[in-house]
């Protein structure tokens, strides 16, 4: 893939996003427990008040348990208080490769937040 290629799919990516995403700091955090899986607690790349994009090392065991169009319950949790932080519905919109670099063998896991459980 050359560089315009490239820049074209990342331009109809930011294009599909109706809302904005911020990047997050380091202590954001996302915790997923699924039945049979030790729980998770994974890294924010960015979110907004409707989606967060969720940083898994590629060779991590809940990789074989996440699907796209998959609904699941979240804890969010931050260090900062004027962020959202609780137990959330969520749904994973796409699962990425991450791009060499930064998030070199990692996935990136879109989800849509598709409503608020219970607060902290």
């Amino acid at each position: 893939m050359n560089d315009l290629q490239s820049e074209n799919i990342s331009q109809s990516i930011q294009e599909r996003r109706v809302v904005k995403r911020t990047p997050t700091s380091s202590t954001y955090t996302a915790e997923i427990k699924l039945s049979a899986v030790p729980i998770h607690q994974l890294k924010l790349r960015d979110s907004s008040l409707h989606g967060a994009c969720l940083v898994v090392k590629n060779n991590s065991s809940i990789m074989d348990h996440l699907t796209v169009d998959q609904t699941l319950s979240v804890r969010f949790h931050s260090v900062d208080r004027s962020r959202p932080a609780g137990i959330f519905k969520i749904e994973i919109r796409h699962i990425t490769e991450g791009n060499p670099g930064r998030f070199d063998g990692h996935y990136l896991v879109g989800v849509k937040i598709i409503e608020r459980l219970t607060g902290n």
